[in-house]
């Protein structure tokens, strides 16, 4: 039986509001060009069913008159938190539920009604009526904050209370919602829908085997569901292909009572990664093929080079089985235990989720070895192809995806601070970025790769293909010190006796260094094998740094690649600043450089001391990049 299908009537790709998107001439054509391609797919909505972050506005409308609606959390946050329109709710104080009806009222009482939670995994209630609404329950409050505790079961509950009220008016409403980060694994037995079809969950997971646990918990609970992937955030532009496993789980939802799907996202990697777009579309619309069906079908359009192009497929197919990409579902799913992805994930601290991560794997991974090999086997397609001119301009379309595929992996390489060869300079940058920019334009004539769409998401998510979003400019002054002292302080009382100052006596302190997170470096495995676990807590580093004499009359400032999570610095026993997690609201100011300027504290010649201690609650912690000196004439920009 085939789906109904409710596929993409938001704009793909999009970075700005709705009015914004369509005043972009850009945007507008991709998205024109998006439902076309859908079309001839036999794709397209055929309902009118509709789910958001349903909350985005609700921190500006209501923090005022009603904060009592807003999550609960622990003392070292403060709301707006994540962010004014990633704001959780306390989804067991009733007053949400009247805010809700009113603004559905306000509607006039229409049958389906958004209510998906807003965005992003953090800031949930640690309340005790909300943690009272959880199965089971669980009173690790740091799980429940960063989402990573399943709270299915407290928000099908509140679903089901909303559903009480709005059915005395209108009996067919039915509310949609998200699957999503802390709601995607589905409630526990017992937990069920107690109002016949009101409900339908747009399901964020992953398609291996924990993603049909999901899709089958929903499906107990008496929910309908409705496929709403991440996937192809996953891999940047390279050729990921995971065909047959993502193929064999299409089918079992379909198979199994799925009420439809909505890719979230068509970024246009048609040349590296058309075939995963394809194989979606035709299962979606002959469900009754089977993946390798699809495959002949796909491998088919290229004459006599069929074989070497169902060779090419199985190639890159085993190539993304390798690399081990988690699946893109609000966090990153590990596809592997101990996959290169999360080996480097490890290693170098880059962000696990594939939506960020996907940039950095690319020059680590794939060498010219694994692409060659590629351009290889279609090599012997042109051979196979002969005189069919047609044949040989699809091959040339797949190879245009390698080129492409190439030549963004070659600006990373020099962007990225652990592959950026020895005496690469900015120039060499700068030179490698136009390339990628003319290949861009050129192949978007060709429709190998939507150069809008991938620059797009390129900026949206701070990837460094272009100068002004390197991590670390070349030439950014010099790296203070390669050997510091450390101490962890567990109790706290670091402060109080005085480890910032400047004859504190630290020659018994561990020796460290600050090019990874403690828990990658000795004295964080050293603290693991004592203790069993990594630590979570406070944490302090000191080393001694100089000024050079002639910049004395000069504005002075450190440069730290990065903290993770908050920190608070002094120098020659000042303190300068307190950097708290978020900084700012933001999640990501782990990871990102921020200046301390010392110009009143420094002493020009003669030795200064720098103090950081450092709070980390929760994952990786510490100075994890270096810290730099710059002066005014000295670009400082990370």
């Amino acid at each position: 039986m085939r789906v109904n299908l409710f596929q993409a009537r938001r704009a793909l790709g999009r970075v700005a509001t709705i009015d914004e998107f369509w005043a972009d001439e850009p945007a507008a054509r991709l998205y024109h060009e998006a439902n076309q391609w859908k079309a001839r797919h036999l794709m397209g909505a055929r309902s009118d069913v509709y789910v958001a972050h349903s909350f985005r506005d609700w921190w500006e409308r209501f923090h005022e008159a009603h904060p009592e609606v807003f999550a609960t959390l622990p003392e070292q946050y403060e709301h707006p938190w994540p962010g004014p329109d990633k704001v959780k709710l306390c989804v067991s104080n009733p007053t949400v539920d009247d805010l809700v009806l009113a603004d559905w009222r306000d509607a006039g009482r229409p049958d389906t009604w958004s209510v998906g939670p807003n965005d992003h995994g953090m800031g949930l209630c640690v309340c005790e009526d909300c943690r009272a609404m959880d199965a089971p329950r669980t009173d690790d409050i740091d799980r429940i904050v960063s989402g990573e505790a399943n709270l299915s079961a407290r928000y099908l509950r509140f679903w089901n209370r909303l559903l009480g009220k709005m059915r005395a008016e209108n009996p067919d409403v039915t509310l949609i919602t998200l699957g999503y980060v802390y709601t995607r694994e589905g409630p526990p037995a017992g937990v069920r829908l107690e109002h016949d079809g009101g409900l339908i969950v747009n399901l964020v997971h992953g398609f291996g085997q924990s993603g049909l646990q999901a899709f089958k918990r929903w499906g107990e609970a008496g929910v309908r569901v409705v496929l709403r992937p991440n996937w192809w955030h996953t891999a940047a532009v390279a050729p990921w292909l995971p065909l047959h496993e993502a193929g064999e789980y299409f089918r079992y939802v379909q198979s199994n009572g799925l009420m439809g799907f909505d890719f979230d996202t068509l970024l246009g990697y048609w040349g590296s990664q058309g075939p995963f777009y394809y194989l979606i579309a035709r299962l979606s619309a002959r469900p009754d093929l089977s993946v390798d069906e699809v495959i002949d079908e796909y491998a088919s359009a290229f004459g006599g080079a069929a074989p070497a192009i169902r060779d090419y497929l199985a190639y890159w197919e085993d190539v993304s089985g390798r690399v081990g990409y988690p699946t893109m579902a609000g966090r990153g799913i590990p596809r592997s235990s101990d996959g290169f992805y999360d080996r480097m994930v490890q290693k170098h601290g880059f962000v696990r989720s594939p939506i960020v991560g996907s940039w950095p794997i690319i020059p680590l991974f794939y060498d010219d070895s694994i692409v060659s090999r590629g351009h290889r086997i279609l090599d012997r397609a042109q051979q196979l192809a002969g005189d069919d001119q047609m044949a040989q301009r699809r091959i040339e379309f797949l190879r245009d995806g390698l080129r492409h595929f190439t030549a963004t992996r070659d600006v990373l390489e020099l962007a990225y601070p652990y592959t950026r060869p020895d005496g690469a300079t900015l120039a060499q940058f700068e030179e490698r970025v136009e390339r990628l920019q003319t290949k861009r334009r050129l192949l978007n004539s060709r429709h190998v790769v939507w150069a809008d769409s991938v620059n797009n998401v390129e900026a949206r998510r701070g990837i460094p293909t272009s100068v002004d979003r390197l991590p670390l400019m070349f030439d950014a002054g010099d790296v203070i010190a390669t050997k510091w002292k450390f101490r962890w302080d567990p109790e706290g009382i670091g402060e109080e006796q005085g480890w910032f100052r400047e004859d504190y006596p630290d020659g018994d302190w561990i020796e460290t260094e600050v090019t990874a997170h403690w828990e990658n470096l000795p004295v964080g495995e050293a603290w693991r094998e004592e203790h069993g676990d990594d630590y979570d807590g406070l944490a302090w580093y000191r080393t001694e740094f100089s000024v050079p004499e002639d910049a004395a009359d000069k504005r002075v400032k450190l440069v730290f690649g990065a903290v993770d999570e908050a920190c608070t610095v002094w120098v020659n026993g000042r303190r300068l600043l307190d950097r708290p997690f978020p900084y700012r609201g933001d999640n990501d100011s782990w990871r990102k450089p921020f200046e301390v300027e010392i110009t009143d504290v420094m002493r020009a010649g003669e030795p200064n001391t720098l103090a950081v201690r450092v709070e980390d609650n929760r994952g990786a912690g510490g100075i994890w990049r270096p810290v730099r000196l710059a002066t005014e004439q000295e670009d400082a920009e990370w």
